[in-house]
C-alpha cells in the first residue's frame, strides 16, 4: 500500500512521486487517508466510551466483515487501526 504511488525515473536513479509525469495523485491520496484514520483515532479515543473491532461492530450494525473492512480502508467509516487491527468507536452507527 504504502510503495505504490513510489516510481523510479528512468537511469539518473532519482524517485519521484507519482512518476514520470511529476504527478503526486497517488501520494496525497495515501497522506489523505493516513491522515483522516489518525484523525478518526483521536476524535473516537476522546468521545468513546469504548473502542471495539470493526467484526464486532459489522456483526452488531448488520454488515458483512468483508464490506466492513473495505469501508474502513476507503474511510468511509471512522474506523483505525489499533496494533495492525481495524477497531472503531462502539457507538458509531
Amino acid at each position: 500500500m504504502y510503495t505504490r504511488p513510489w516510481k523510479q525515473i528512468g537511469n539518473s536513479g532519482c524517485w519521484a512521486i507519482g512518476g514520470e509525469t511529476g504527478e503526486h495523485g497517488g501520494m496525497t491520496r495515501l497522506l489523505a487517508l493516513l491522515l483522516i484514520e489518525s484523525l478518526n483515532k483521536r476524535i473516537a479515543m476522546v468521545s468513546s466510551r469504548r473502542i471495539i473491532p470493526l467484526a464486532d461492530w459489522a456483526r452488531l450494525a448488520d454488515v458483512r466483515g468483508n464490506v466492513a473492512a473495505n469501508k474502513a480502508k476507503r474511510q468511509t467509516i471512522p474506523a483505525f487501526r489499533l496494533r495492525d487491527r481495524w477497531v472503531i468507536a462502539e457507538d458509531y452507527r
